[in-house]
């Protein structure tokens, strides 16, 4: 997140505030996943290797 918006509006991550992080940048940003990442709403959350967190 911090990347992306640095460079969206060009700020460093140091020199962010919260006022930066608005709507429209984190609505950006998820859009950005979805497209760039493949990552969705029903992108499953499973463990490294496969393995199942319950037996």
């Amino acid at each position: 997140m911090l990347d992306f918006a640095d460079a969206t509006i060009g700020k460093a991550p140091t020199r962010l505030t919260l006022a930066d992080l608005d709507a429209q940048l984190i609505l950006s940003f998820l859009d950005h996943l979805e497209k760039e990442r493949s990552n969705g709403a029903r992108t499953p959350q499973r463990p490294p290797g496969g393995t199942s967190l319950f037996p």
